[in-house]
C-alpha cells in the first residue's frame, strides 16, 4: 500500500513541478491538509467499508463512531446485529420513528440524531451488538501512514490533491496581476495558474467517472439476507 510520504512526493514531481527540496513552494503540511479535503471528498464516490461492536449488549442507546460516512443516513446504508453466546447471529431491521409513533414491540433500531443508535430493546450482558458502516478515510499523519483508497483511486487522488494545491497559489497570482500597468495583447489568461487547476480538476473528474459509483444504499442488508 501506498505511503503519504510516496504520494505527496509523486504530486510534488509529476503534477505541481515543485522539486526543489530545499525551497519547497508546498509545505508538508500544506499538502496534508489538501490530502485530507481530497480524501473526505473521493468518500462521497468510494467510502471505507467499516465495522465495530459495542459489549455488553444492555443498553439501548449507543454513540455511533466519528468517521461513519454522513453522505447518505446509517439506517438505510448500515447493518446492526447481534452476536449472542453461542454465536447465534439475528440482524436487526431499521424502523421510521417519530415522536407520535413508538415501536413497543418491534425488534429494530433508528438513529436519531445522526451520530446516535437506539435499540427498541436491549439484549443480554453476553450479546455483543456489532454493526458494519461506510466510513470517511484516516487522514495519514506522518510520512509512513498508508493511503487507504483502493488502488485504482491513487490517480483521481493526486489530481484532486494538486487542484487544492493550487487553489492558493491561484489567489496568489489573480491579486498579483491586478497591479499590472501594461495589459497583454490579444485575450490572454491573466490566471494560468486557474487554468491549471480546472484541468487537474477535469483529469479528476475523467478518472472517476471510469469508475461505478459504490452502492452503499441497502447493500450490507442485502448482504444479510443471502
Amino acid at each position: 500500500m501506498l505511503t503519504w510520504s510516496e504520494l505527496r512526493n509523486q504530486v510534488r514531481e509529476a503534477l505541481l513541478k515543485d522539486t526543489n527540496p530545499s525551497e519547497y513552494r508546498w509545505s508538508d503540511s500544506e499538502l496534508l491538509t489538501y490530502c485530507s479535503w481530497a480524501l473526505n471528498t473521493f468518500a462521497r464516490h468510494t467510502a471505507l467499508a467499516s465495522g465495530t461492536g459495542f459489549s455488553p449488549a444492555t443498553g439501548v442507546e449507543y454513540n455511533l463512531p466519528e468517521n461513519l460516512y454522513d453522505g447518505e443516513p446509517f439506517d438505510i446504508t448500515g447493518q446492526v446485529f447481534v452476536i449472542d453466546a453461542a454465536g447465534t447471529i439475528e440482524y436487526l431491521n431499521p424502523i421510521r420513528y417519530t415522536g407520535g409513533l413508538h415501536p413497543h414491540n418491534a425488534k429494530g433500531f433508528y438513529t436519531y440524531p445522526d451520530k446516535v443508535l437506539h435499540l427498541t430493546q436491549a439484549f443480554g450482558e453476553t450479546d455483543l451488538i456489532q454493526i458494519r458502516y461506510y466510513a470517511y478515510y484516516t487522514a495519514p499523519v506522518s510520512g509512513e501512514d498508508p493511503i487507504e483508497v483502493p488502488r485504482w483511486a491513487l490517480n483521481p487522488l493526486s489530481y484532486l490533491i494538486a487542484a487544492h494545491a493550487l487553489s492558493g497559489a491561484s489567489l496568489k497570482t489573480a491579486s498579483i496581476r491586478q497591479w499590472g500597468a501594461k495589459p497583454d495583447t490579444g485575450t490572454p489568461e491573466h490566471n494560468p495558474m486557474k487554468v491549471q487547476q480546472q484541468w487537474f480538476l477535469e483529469m479528476y473528474e475523467r478518472e472517476m467517472q471510469r469508475f461505478t459509483p459504490q452502492e452503499r444504499v441497502q447493500h450490507f442488508r442485502a448482504l444479510s439476507e443471502d
